[in-house]
This record gives C-alpha cells, sequence and structure tokens, in this order.
C-alpha cells in the first residue's frame, strides 16, 4: 500500500488519464480486504444459522460480480479491434525491416504498431510540439508530419476507417494530399493501407 502511495504520489497526473494503471495495488487491498474479513467469517459460523448465513453471502458475493461485469462491460469490448487488424494486415504487406505509419482508431494509440511487429510511427509522432492525442486539425502540420516520416524511410501508412472519415471531416486537403503520394495496397471496410511513394 505504501508502494501504491509512491506511485499515486509521482503519476496522479497520469492516473487522472489512466486509472486502471492504480490496479498495481489491487492485490495489496485484495490481501487486507481478505484479512479484515477472516474475523467476520469466523464469528458467523459461530452462529447456528451457518447454512442461512453461508447461502446469504453466496448470493452477495455473485450479486456484487454480475454488477460488477455490468459496471465494467466496456473494459471487456474490443475498441481496438479495426487497430489490431490494421496491425495484422502491415505484418502481412511489410517485410521485417520496413518502417510503417499508423493511424489508428485513436490518435496517438500505437494498437497496430503493436500488431504489425513492425518499428514505426503513430501519426501524428508524438513528441513534435503537436497535439499527437487529439484529431488531427492542423493540414499544414499533418503535410509536414507526413513528408518528415516518409524522408525517414517510412514505407507504409495504415489508417483505419474511423480515421478516414475524420480526415476528410476535418482536414480534407491533407487526405488528398495522402492519396496522391501514395497507392493503396491492401483495403477492408475498416482500415486502409497505401505504400508511400519515394
Amino acid at each position: 500500500m505504501l508502494g501504491g502511495a509512491v506511485i499515486y504520489v509521482f503519476g496522479a497526473r497520469e492516473l487522472v488519464d489512466n486509472p486502471w494503471n492504480l490496479h498495481i495495488v489491487t492485490p495489496a487491498v485484495a490481501t487486507l480486504g481478505a484479512r479484515g474479513a477472516m474475523p467476520i467469517c469466523r464469528s458467523l459460523t459461530s452462529i447456528d444459522r451457518r447454512r442461512w448465513l453461508s447461502a446469504a453471502a453466496i448470493v452477495l458475493i455473485l450479486g456484487l460480480h454480475c454488477l460488477a461485469f455490468v459496471k465494467l462491460r466496456f473494459m471487456y469490448t474490443a475498441w481496438a479491434e479495426s487497430s489490431r487488424q490494421m496491425g495484422l494486415a502491415l505484418a502481412s504487406v511489410t517485410g521485417p525491416r520496413d518502417l510503417v505509419v499508423a493511424l489508428g482508431h485513436e490518435v496517438g494509440n500505437p494498437t497496430a504498431l503493436l500488431y504489425s511487429q513492425r518499428r514505426g510511427w503513430t501519426f501524428p509522432p508524438a513528441g513534435r510540439n503537436s497535439p499527437w492525442a487529439e484529431d488531427i486539425v492542423d493540414e499544414e502540420m499533418a503535410i509536414r508530419s507526413f513528408d518528415e516520416l516518409r524522408a525517414m524511410n517510412a514505407s507504409r501508412f495504415g489508417i483505419t476507417a474511423v480515421q478516414i472519415e475524420k480526415l476528410r471531416e476535418n482536414v480534407p486537403g491533407f487526405l488528398r494530399y495522402l492519396e496522391g503520394e501514395t497507392t493503396k495496397v491492401a483495403q477492408d471496410p475498416e482500415w486502409t493501407i497505401y505504400k508511400i511513394l519515394k
């Protein structure tokens, strides 16, 4: 628990966006909860109505589990499936030394790169004084980032259908530029992979 407090102190800002990272302290919390539950259980077993109390405890535990599944259903949703499929497709159309660029279901999310098993960048790349975890709304920045990645020998550009629609709405000039500087090598209703022309 002390370690969890240290993590919270140093990572509080990041934990606001990713609270599930705090689950590192879950085993300690579960252990302390179990230690507190043991004396309660011992006192309940001394009552003559042990079977009734055991049944009530089982119903309570099952009810809590059902409630947890309902409340945490979003955690079991395959929200990154389009990025995963695109990453697998990138792996099949590239060689081990190819550098790839991926614009997945969320800007800045590296799921596609992970599943491609290739080196590369999310688009736009992180660390360039641009809001890389927000929707792309600056055409000049997007074109400049694309050209810089091409100059660094990026060979394929994968983009999910969700992001194509956002580009069409927010930065249509960049989308036209991208399609003019690439050729399609693979397409699915959920994603498109382009070969970057040199």
